[in-house]
């Protein structure tokens, strides 16, 4: 069972250890991020993005400004990021939570469909678009088509999940049955 103070206490004593590790700072904003301690998961997240050039740092780091209503900085992050990084999938994401917050959702709609066009041969990336296309439908009333982006992107993460598996199977190394005597 997950317990976040013990994940908590696990990040900062990994930090204590290294304080330049990029996975206890990025794991321990996105902790801190799911429970609404915002503050310091941008602190966290604005310091991992010195360390690494880490997406997910800076996609918590908007998200953590978002959170706490700080619209005009997560714009800059976003900009910044973009200059630096102007092909990574999570930015575009990031692009489309930004619009989204700012109730643009054309612009929302987007920069998914531009994500989806961008990551076509990626199953998680697709998955990923189709989930957030599904998101703004449901945020617009749109519920309708929201029920059909996340069934969809549902079915897309199960598609995923059995392709994993089977590749393993087929992976798996073969016994053959010794001769019949």
């Amino acid at each position: 069972n997950y317990d976040a103070a013990k994940s908590t206490e696990a990040y900062r004593a990994m930090l204590a250890i290294d304080p330049n590790s990029v996975i206890a700072l990025n794991n321990l904003a996105l902790n801190l991020l799911l429970h609404n301690r915002n503050a310091e998961s941008e602190t966290l997240s604005v310091r991992c993005m010195r360390v690494s050039a880490s997406g997910t740092c800076a996609f918590n780091a908007i998200d953590a400004q978002l959170s706490q209503g700080k619209d005009g900085a997560a714009d800059s992050m976003l900009k910044w990021w973009q200059r630096g990084s102007p092909a990574d999938p999570t930015l575009q994401q990031a692009k489309y939570m930004v619009a989204a917050r700012a109730g643009d959702y054309s612009t929302a709609e987007r920069e998914v469909q531009a994500q989806q066009a961008a990551q076509a041969a990626s199953p998680f990336w697709k998955e990923i678009a189709v989930q957030d296309a599904g998101l703004i439908a449901a945020t617009q009333g749109k519920l309708a088509l929201a029920e059909q982006r996340l069934r969809a992107a549902a079915q897309a993460r199960a598609r995923a999940a059995g392709s994993r598996r089977s590749r393993k199977q087929s992976a798996a190394p073969r016994t053959r049955r010794p001769p019949s005597v």
